[in-house]
């Protein structure tokens, strides 16, 4: 599972973990949030932990056992200590969620709003609402011409389809196969 942020025109992406509402608890106190923040950075034990908060390591350890119950943290490695094993805890992933709604099916990840107003007649809901058509390679017309525009039809397509979540059906015609009825429907 990813977390996508879109700023701009750049996509930023993080692992995540699901977590359950009951399990958020244990990340809800500022305490709990300094220490995932620097297990963030690095694996620490709890001493260390409680020595750079400058906080009782009862205290960490506390916040420790929670957030490793709700699968929010795990042992990273284990060290021998002074003659005891400390173990250095990591976050399991660098983000967490809690879903309160299933997932849907998706191709991509949705466009920002607004973001291809320029094309807005055309896209509708992250789906093409027009048809694309390009000239025939056979020879055709008056003068028997052929097309030779199929490349610039394909640079357009790959265009649109950075635009578009679903795509049902064909939207390209060669303009032999183009009817009046087609041309209509095209805005």
């Amino acid at each position: 599972m990813f977390v996508i942020d879109k700023q701009k025109n750049e996509v930023y992406s993080l692992p995540a973990k699901e977590i359950s509402a009951e399990h958020a608890n244990s990340i809800s106190s500022e305490l709990a949030q300094k220490i995932l923040h620097l297990l963030a950075k690095e694996a620490m034990y709890p001493i260390d932990i409680a020595k750079t908060l400058k906080v009782h390591e009862q205290k960490v350890y506390y916040h420790i056992r929670n957030l490793e119950k709700a699968g929010v943290i795990k042992v990273a490695r284990k060290e021998t200590k002074q003659g005891a094993t400390a173990n250095f805890y990591a976050l399991t992933e660098p983000a967490f969620v809690i879903k309160f709604k299933n997932f849907e099916t998706t191709s991509k990840i949705s466009q920002i709003k607004n973001e291809s107003e320029f094309l807005e007649p055309f896209i509708k809901d992250g789906q093409l609402d027009a048809l694309i058509i390009v000239g025939s390679p056979d020879p055709h017309g008056l003068d028997k011409a052929r097309s030779r525009d199929g490349y610039y039809g394909i640079d357009l397509a790959l265009f649109i389809g950075t635009f578009l979540n679903y795509v049902p059906v064909f939207n390209v015609k060669l303009d032999t196969e183009a009817r009046e009825n087609d041309l209509e429907n095209n805005l």
